[in-house]
């Protein structure tokens, strides 16, 4: 008989914005404000992985409790056209 689960699947986007300012803090929030305003928005072009768990520790499975309890990760290397 099948049984549900709750599974956690999280996405890592990254891109790495040049900015022009006087400092680095400076730099860095004006790519917030860039950020926050919708004016650097990340997509699937800057995805760099994909993490998959389960919510509970009770859910493990004995595979992944064997290993230390690490999630199985979906490399960017996959999806890098470079």
């Amino acid at each position: 008989m099948e049984q549900e689960f709750d599974v956690e699947i999280k996405e890592v986007l990254s891109r790495v914005q040049k900015v022009k300012a006087e400092s680095l803090d400076d730099a860095i929030n004006k790519a917030m404000d860039m950020y926050y305003a919708e004016q650097i928005v990340l997509g699937a072009e800057d995805m760099k992985g994909v993490d998959f768990a389960p919510i509970s520790e009770s859910q493990l499975p004995s595979s992944l409790k064997e290993n230390g309890g690490k999630t199985r990760r979906f490399i960017s290397s996959l999806f890098s056209t470079t």
